[in-house]
């Protein structure tokens, strides 16, 4: 059934229709955050509405965003768009939220179409879309209209990367000129679209179809274009302005990340939550007990009795972890070592069907993290909204091995 239901989906006019689909049913699980409160998450728009009033496009086209009351950033397009909504509906918060629904319902739509046409498979594209789509805060996101800056990244970054991977694969170059023209939209909305252009190297390097030598020079655009950017905002901001991860309040230092805090975060983001630093059954003895399985599963093949002493060690040595034996009496302890160990499946499960496209994965994760170093995690819960696409092709990159019938060299579909 599973495999009847892929071919349906594959056909570009099924697939329309499942994706029309999945934007609906967006729509009516979020329809509630329009006409909520634009302070429910936080004050910034008594800092932004004054801005508004005074202000004008060139101000911040050449200069700090519409909210430099609270940071210095340099964010054109989310500042001229504020203005445009701020003349066109005044402070009616529910014609702003409208506008961010529209932008969220839009990146779910072509996020679907990426992972489609980056993983060569239907359902699990849309499966992968409709867990970014109704990803946790994101009631939240709409309804907290600052939280635009992450909306329109998120729009105009999916729809850059969508276009950069119709040009790798066959496209004209026009796309990749409209690929580099959304992401300067994007990145003037806010500067997590920084880490797109190392996401496009991601999924540049791991395409067959392009030598070496052009794969270099991706790069080297992709790096490029960051460090113009980089350029640009220091030429209107007069400086560095407010940067990514910078201390804020006077209880904290400039320079009191520790090296200890930033590993924590960046591993929250990359590894399920059963296996990261917050896995309620420590860290520790979650990966022993992932790992542990996995030995009992490759030494019990070659002999049952190597699975068998590999169990025994595993078990000593998650209850030394637990610090207690009378905590496997606990329901909640099996559970726990239930959801470590059944990541490590699906890793094995991937990592065997489709190594190439587990490895560029892994590799867009890492970008993608790179913004998450050390953030303020607001109520709105905005900030890993562009980031949480990792998770999307997570999801999409397991249904793609499920539906793998053996180990593939990763070729397009």
């Amino acid at each position: 059934m599973l495999w009847q239901a892929e071919r349906f989906a594959s056909k570009t006019w099924a697939f329309a229709l499942l994706v029309a689909g999945l934007v609906a049913a967006t729509a009516v699980t979020f329809h509630g955050a329009v006409g909520g409160s634009w302070y429910e998450s936080g004050d910034d728009m008594r800092h932004i509405l004054p801005e508004l009033e005074q202000g004008s496009p060139s101000d911040w086209l050449t200069g700090p965003w519409v909210g430099k009351r609270m940071f210095e950033y340099y964010r054109p397009v989310t500042s001229v768009a504020m203005w445009a909504q701020h003349r066109a509906f005044g402070e009616r918060e529910s014609a702003w939220q409208i506008v961010s629904l529209g932008c969220h319902l839009g990146s779910v739509a072509l996020l679907a179409c990426l992972l489609r046409i980056l993983f060569g498979v239907s359902l699990p594209a849309l499966a992968g879309a409709a867990v970014w789509a109704f990803r946790g805060r994101t009631f939240q996101t709409i309804e907290w209209v600052p939280a635009q800056t992450d909306l329109y990244a998120g729009l105009f970054s999916v729809a850059a990367l969508l276009l950069f991977v119709f040009w790798l694969r066959g496209g004209r170059l026009w796309m990749a000129s409209a690929a580099a023209v959304l992401w300067v939209f994007a990145v003037g909305s806010k500067e997590v679209a920084l880490v797109v252009p190392g996401v496009a190297s991601a999924i540049a390097l791991f395409d067959e179809g392009r030598s070496a030598k052009a794969k270099a020079l991706i790069v080297a655009v992709c790096a490029a274009l960051v460090l113009i950017f980089v350029a640009v905002r220091l030429a209107m901001l007069g400086g560095t302005g407010f940067l990514p991860g910078q201390a804020v309040g006077e209880s904290v230092r400039p320079g009191s990340i520790r090296g200890d805090s930033v590993v924590r975060n960046l591993l929250g983001f990359l590894l399920p939550a059963s296996l990261a630093p917050v896995s309620s059954l420590g860290w520790k003895a979650a990966w022993s007990a992932a790992l542990g399985a996995l030995a009992m599963w490759l030494l019990g093949r070659k002999r049952w009795i190597y699975g068998v002493i590999a169990g025994a060690a595993t078990f000593l040595l998650i209850t030394h972890f637990l610090g207690d034996p009378g905590f496997w009496v606990l329901p909640q302890t099996s559970l726990s070592i239930v959801k470590a160990i059944v990541p490590m499946i699906l890793v094995i499960l991937v990592i065997a069907r489709l190594p190439m496209k587990a490895a560029m994965v892994a590799l867009i994760g890492v970008a993608l993290s790179l913004p998450l170093y050390h953030v303020v995690y607001n109520k709105a819960g905005n900030v890993r909204y562009l980031p949480d696409i990792y998770w999307a092709m997570i999801w999409c990159l397991i249904g793609a091995a499920v539906l793998a019938s053996k180990p593939t060299g990763d070729k397009h579909s």
